[in-house]
């Protein structure tokens, strides 16, 4: 999950999504980033959780065959796998999402899901306006989520954005966390990915594209930022793939000018936290 301006952060290089990718998930140790938000995820697929006194939540179980491995990350943590009551995802494709029927069999944990991404997940990936082979085992959503709904659990509460483009219902997730004393502002971002292929202009399964990435900028260039929120922690994923490494060093700091403004004059400082991969197979969408 990137936050970034009109670039991609990740880009796929010769592997199709619907096609397993071993490479994008070998065992990451996992390690808390902040207050009660951990890192779960691969090596370059990133799940998240977050732990509350009543059960915990799962954002992106992944791969099918990325479950087994967030399973391992969670108990090496100290928490219970079948302790997740919910699971959510950044967007409706197989490399975060594939995994949420086995992640709510092995848990009894609900799906939300944004709207315009449940028929997607329901379908195992049949209708996707771009991957039209991709097939997952399908997953019954049992809250539909709308733009600026809140989900909570024993006192955390996320809110979901609608960031379309990258899918119809791709989501960035905020929260607000306390550590140390200090009040943080969370961003999991969904994906702005412009993905080989894609079609911007004349797209009849998605003739709106255009105009969802562009809400997407928007959005992710002005989340807002009051007195009350002393740091700002931006979850992403960073690879040190020699393609790519220049082009994240530039939209790190696009990020940064981006923001700055929103601060005005106030020393307001920003935590950065990035999962790294050394993987050399080639770009993520």
């Amino acid at each position: 999950m990137r936050f970034c301006l009109l670039a991609v952060y990740l880009a796929c290089a010769g592997a199709l999504l619907g096609d397993f990718t071993p490479q994008w998930n070998q065992p990451l140790p996992p390690y808390r980033v902040i207050s009660n938000l951990y890192y779960v995820g691969t090596n370059f697929l990133a799940s998240f959780l977050i732990t509350t006194p009543d059960g915990n939540i799962l954002i992106n179980p992944d791969y099918e065959e990325s479950v087994p491995l967030i399973r391992k990350s969670v108990e090496k943590l100290g928490f219970r796998f079948s302790d997740t009551k919910i699971i959510l995802i950044s967007h409706a494709h197989d490399d975060h999402a594939a995994g949420c029927a086995l992640a709510k069999r092995l848990t009894g944990g609900k799906l939300m899901v944004m709207d315009a991404d449940v028929a997607e997940i329901e379908n195992g990936g049949a209708g996707d306006f771009q991957y039209v082979n991709s097939r997952w085992p399908p997953a019954k959503v049992d809250r539909v989520l709308h733009d600026g709904d809140r989900v909570t659990l024993g006192g955390a509460v996320l809110t979901a954005h609608l960031t379309p483009g990258h899918t119809k219902g791709c989501t960035t997730w905020t929260m607000e966390v306390k550590e140390n004393g200090q009040l943080y502002h969370v961003v999991i971002v969904g994906s702005p990915n412009v993905n080989p292929g894609y079609k911007l202009v004349g797209n009849a399964q998605y003739p709106q594209i255009a105009a969802d990435y562009e809400r997407t900028f928007r959005i992710l260039a002005v989340f807002p930022v009051t007195s009350s929120w002393e740091r700002m922690v931006f979850i992403t994923r960073w690879t040190t793939n020699s393609s790519s490494f220049g082009r994240e060093v530039q939209i790190r700091s696009s990020i940064r000018k981006a923001i700055r403004p929103l601060l005005g004059n106030t020393n307001k400082r920003f935590a950065m936290s990035y999962s790294h991969s050394s993987n050399q197979a080639g770009d993520h969408c």
